[in-house]
């Protein structure tokens, strides 16, 4: 189908035979159709031209709902009423509680952003806000916006507190969002309510997104600007920000952008007198002096005060301190040298200077437990990581570090009640500390104590996963959820590295097997883009230690690479990977005479990258080659997961009958050992999916219906509503939904595939264009929009030519089989 087609003249069938809706009987009006004429139906919610409708029409939210730290009250928050009276005109509700109608909305945006260096109190403004004026919303919802994973986490929250998924539902990135989103778009309230009608009303909310240091990752996320309230706070530089806004198509004119600085001397000399409790006049000049000394930087301050206040110290002791000079001289030229452009150093030079007095008087303990927090996720560090301190041995301790519990919990409370740290979550105590703090930390840390502390964080991170990460099979689903905030750790180890110098770390091999541990359970999840940095570092500490370790590991982390390329059709990063471990493995079975389970695990791996290249008779030789290593260990349960790829290979051949047989002996295998519920992994839905096309194939189109509607609610049950590997068979059941003429169930099966490839929209360009071009057949050859059919058969065209770097592609001839070539041949 040619794009704008159907924007040209009327599409004929005769035009589009060569498509897969010229399989299509003419399109009927349903009942369910008919009854839902007179009214706009969008997602879960129903948007009603009258002002009352049916109950059981509509999600029913629990409202008021508070989604804020508690910590967060900015309670301690003084000489920012300018800027929150400014909010106060940005972001309060003109009018609430307006009635549902066609011409209900907001006037303005109601959309403003806090841009600052970190310590300058830019989280305490938000939270003063959200503190001060939620009597104003009915919903207030605090989400960290550091990483894309806590955005996802944070929407994720906001659908289950405000009840729009079920309480027990698991992480469900896609599906949150999309639920949450669409409150937003539309929040719903119920005010009402008689003999099950209710009368609508549009919530007044809340949104604060902290942290967004990378604003361009909430695409996707942010609600139409006028929806409601959305604050925003950022390191950002105003010029990038206001560039990262219109990436997100956001107009800077229709934003409100509040740049914050320090405090006036005055009042940072107000506030630390505040905090202290010193109010004699004798104080006065004192508190102004160390206001200026600190740069009235609202974090310096606070430090400083809860450390006087805390002890015996007095403000002149401090003033004492700053005059002798030397130290002061010395943490100064220690501050130029730091690189300000690679945003090393988050926090002003004089909030580092009042960091590093109040360093000072640390405890050895509690400065030891500091620099190990310093290497961790800032927002959310389990406590019982840092108890596992009695087990780490004395080879990976860390001078000063506790050793049992009694001093830890000492050196806890002291990096408390210094401002260094906060404690949250009172059932699962959590740890939250300031990514500038984070940094003085790892700024007055020389090379030696910094890789002595990497050993000890190292340690307790394998201490406290190790259990989790190496238990179960591959592709257990249990794992990740225990196992997920690990990657967040080491995440931050990432960055760290990244912008450290090459001689400030040595080379780890445990964090390099972190690394590929962690990124084989992200990749199970399908989340792939954050993961090539731990593999690329992972190597790179690999090829620095040669020794037998450093090749196992090397070795598995380019099996994880050859997979990435196989799910994100990547033939050359799949064919390179998963060369070079089959030749790692060929060489040492030769030397050792051992033939396992990982060198047919090998020949597997490479056998699916030559499919991928469509060298089908090569691919079976190796699969055969690791069935029959496996045969002679009796591994039966690990050879029914390549007879799968074998019987795909078959089917790629046209031997069907011989593709039937292989696959329905291994999956006589598989239920054998999980049941025919298997709950465990994807694998049983895999092969009744490829069953499936062998049916379909042979022209069977029920028992191939069947089959793969089967391999749809096994995947739903594993992989989960919102894995690619569940949006291939959403593709798939499409397909057989247009063959029946059920064209609305199959329009629905392709958003939600559409939806859950927007996660990593590039990664998948393949995917989402063959589903682009079938949703776009279906739209023209309906009659249901033309416009939007013909633009969306314009970009799925476009993406084809992206990805097969062709340029020439005959857009007349185009048909779905085209589409099918660039996806791997289990989504087909």
């Amino acid at each position: 189908m040619t794009p704008g087609a159907c924007n040209a003249r009327k599409t004929t069938q005769e035009e589009i035979t060569r498509s897969i809706i010229s399989q299509m009987p003419p399109r009927s009006t349903s009942s369910s159709e008919q009854a839902q004429q007179g009214s706009s139906v969008g997602g879960d919610f129903v948007h009603v031209p009258t002002s009352n409708i049916v109950l059981s029409q509509i999600p029913k939210p629990k409202l008021p709902c508070y989604m804020v730290d508690e910590q967060l009250r900015g309670d301690h928050l003084l000489g920012r009423d300018e800027i929150l009276r400014l909010l106060d005109q940005v972001l309060l509700p003109q009018s609430s509680n307006s009635l549902i109608d066609s011409q209900s909305h907001y006037s303005g945006s109601r959309f403003a952003s806090i841009l600052g260096l970190g310590g300058y109190g830019k989280t305490a403004v938000a939270a003063a806000f959200a503190s001060s004026r939620r009597s104003k919303f009915e919903a207030v919802f605090w989400i960290n916006a550091s990483t894309i994973e806590t955005v996802q986490e944070g929407y994720s929250d906001l659908a289950r507190k405000l009840h729009l998924v079920a309480q027990d539902e698991g992480f469900d990135p896609v599906s949150a969002r999309e639920s949450a989103k669409g409150w937003l778009c539309k929040p719903i309230q119920v005010v009402s309510q008689s003999q099950d009608i209710i009368t609508p009303h549009e919530a007044q909310w809340l949104l604060i997104l902290d942290n967004a240091n990378e604003p361009e990752m909430l695409e996707g996320f942010l609600p139409p600007l006028g929806a409601g309230s959305v604050l925003i706070t950022s390191r950002r530089a105003r010029h990038m920000y206001e560039r990262d806004l219109r990436r997100l198509q956001i107009n800077s004119s229709e934003t409100h952008i509040e740049e914050i600085g320090p405090l006036s001397v005055e009042k940072g000399a107000e506030l630390i007198r505040n905090w202290t409790n010193l109010h004699s006049e004798r104080d006065l000049n004192p508190s102004i002096e160390i206001s200026n000394i600190l740069g009235a930087i609202p974090l310096a301050l606070l430090q400083c005060a809860q450390l006087l206040h805390e002890s015996d110290i007095t403000f002149g002791d401090f003033i004492k301190w700053v005059q002798r000079g030397k130290e002061r001289r010395d943490l100064i030229e220690r501050l130029e040298h730091v690189d300000l452009s690679a945003n090393y150093l988050t926090l002003p030079a004089k909030s580092s200077l009042g960091a590093s007095w109040a360093m000072g008087r640390l405890s050895p303990e509690a400065k030891a437990v500091a620099d190990v927090l310093s290497f961790l996720d800032p927002d959310r560090i389990d406590q019982g990581i840092l108890e596992e301190l009695s087990h780490i041995g004395s080879e990976h301790g860390l001078e000063g570090f506790p050793t049992w519990l009694g001093p830890f919990f000492a050196a806890e409370h002291q990096l408390e009640l210094g401002a260094f740290i906060k404690l949250r979550n009172s059932e699962k105590l959590e740890i939250r500390i300031h990514r500038g703090v984070q940094d003085i930390f790892q700024l007055f840390m020389e090379n030696h104590r910094r890789n002595q502390a990497l050993r000890c964080v190292l340690a307790l991170l394998m201490r406290h996963y190790e259990k989790d990460l190496w238990s179960g099979r591959s592709h257990g689903i249990e794992r990740w959820v225990k196992c997920n905030p690990l990657f967040h750790h080491l995440t931050r180890l990432v960055e760290l590295y990244e912008r450290c110098s090459a001689d400030s770390w040595e080379p780890n091999l445990l964090l390099a097997r972190l690394l590929y541990r962690s990124s084989w359970l992200q990749f199970e999840q399908m989340n792939l883009r954050p993961i090539l940095p731990f593999l690329n570092l992972a190597e790179k500490i690999c090829n620095a230690l040669p020794c037998d370790e450093s090749r196992e590991i090397l070795r598995d982390v380019q099996h994880t690479l050859g997979a990435i390329g196989t799910w994100t059709n990547d033939v050359n990063m799949a064919l390179t990977n998963t060369g070079r471990v089959l030749e790692s493995w060929k060489r040492e079975s030769q030397e050792t005479g051992i033939y396992d389970r990982n060198i047919a695990a090998a020949y597997c791996q490479y056998a699916t990258a030559l499919m991928m290249s469509n060298n089908l008779i090569e691919a079976e030789e190796n699969l055969r080659t690791a069935l029959s290593i496996l045969s002679k260990l009796e591994n039966k349960e690990l050879a029914s997961s390549h007879k799968l790829i074998l019987g795909y290979n078959l089917w790629l051949q046209g031997r069907l009958d011989d593709a039937e047989a292989i696959l329905k002996d291994g999956l006589a295998t598989r239920v054998a050992a999980f049941g025919e519920d298997d709950t465990y992994s994807y694998k049983t839905g895999a092969y009744h999916a490829a069953l499936g096309n062998v049916e379909l194939a042979r022209g069977n189109f029920s028992e191939a219906q069947r089959l793969h509607e089967f391999a749809k609610g096994q995947y739903e049950k594993t992989h989960g509503k919102h894995h690619p590997g569940t949006a291939d068979i959403y593709h798939i059941v499409a397909r057989h939904r247009v063959r029946e003429g059920n064209f609305d169930e199959a329009l629905a099966l392709l958003d939600d595939a559409l939806d859950i490839w927007k996660m990593d929209a590039d990664m998948h360009r393949p995917e989402r264009a063959r589903s682009m071009f079938v949703k776009a057949n279906i739209l023209c050859r309906t009659g249901r929009d033309a416009d939007k059919a013909g633009a969306m058969a314009k970009d799925a065209v476009s993406l084809l030519r992206e990805v097969t770097s062709n340029s020439h592609i005959d857009e007349a001839t185009l048909t779905e089989e085209d589409f099918d070539r660039m996806v791997m041949f289990w989504a087909r």
